[in-house]
């Protein structure tokens, strides 16, 4: 089941004294659940952060991250993670890899679990590959199948198509866009690309120079399911033109 992302009056500071650092500044922002939310901002504005306070792997200096009610202390096994690079072990075939999180938790193996996510991204029949025999974009779905095998409520993804080329970082955008609509969950993804988050997202955050803070929220208003027919309407240009807008406004853009 979906769950819902609840942010308030969250603020992260690294170091003491003059060589602090305020990553993040007073954020309010809330996820609904099964909705997609992008967040985009120009390098060192804290959206990594942003993500990995929500995914409980740090805390916040000031505030609180809420999922599903309850506040976030720790890592969550109801939160799937996908990083910019897919961090496979070398020595494990695609199956094993995803099996990973399954024998981290001690859940025992759940063969038609991670059947069924390796035909749902299209890898059946490269079960027993290694990594090193799968392109970019394979190993990239490999991580996505391993963020999603313990079905979790909430996948959290920090530019996890920004190494891949342009043509299968766009097959991509549709593959992730198929799967959230067929799965519903919460997703909140991190990216540099304005078309990508317009593309993707039901709402893009758009986030202003360290310390980060939350410059405004734009609601996107394009049918779904979206293809690449959705770069010619009228909504997808007015969402662009509005999020450049704001970051060249804030110095994010030359």
């Amino acid at each position: 089941m979906a769950q819902p992302i609840v942010v308030r009056h969250v603020s992260k500071a690294f170091g003491v004294g003059k060589g602090k650092i305020e990553a993040l500044q007073d954020i309010d922002v809330d996820v609904d659940a099964g909705e997609f939310v992008a967040i985009v901002g120009a390098s060192g504005c804290g959206k990594s952060t942003l993500l990995r306070l929500v995914a409980g792997l740090m805390a916040p200096t000031n505030g609180h991250v809420l999922i599903g009610g309850k506040v976030v202390t720790e890592p969550s096994p109801g939160i799937g993670i996908v990083f910019q690079t897919p961090v496979l072990l070398p020595w494990r075939n695609v199956q094993q890899n995803v099996q990973l999180p399954l024998d981290i938790q001690r859940s025992g193996k759940e063969p038609k679990r991670i059947d069924e996510l390796l035909a749902l991204v299209g890898l059946r029949g490269f079960e027993r590959s290694r990594p090193y025999e799968l392109s970019g974009g394979m190993q990239q779905r490999v991580a996505l199948c391993r963020a999603l095998v313990t079905n979790p409520s909430l996948l959290l993804m920090d530019e996890p198509f920004g190494a891949l080329d342009a043509l299968t970082r766009e097959q991509m955008n549709l593959e992730l866009q198929r799967i959230w609509i067929e799965t519903g969950k919460t997703v909140l993804l991190i990216t540099h690309s304005i078309t990508e988050s317009v593309m993707l997202a039901d709402r893009v955050v758009v986030m202003t120079p360290r310390p980060g803070r939350i410059q405004e929220i734009i609601k996107i208003g394009l049918p779904r399911p979206r293809d690449f027919s959705s770069l010619r309407d009228p909504e997808f240009h007015r969402a662009c033109e509005r999020i450049r807008v704001l970051m060249n406004a804030s110095g994010l853009m030359e």
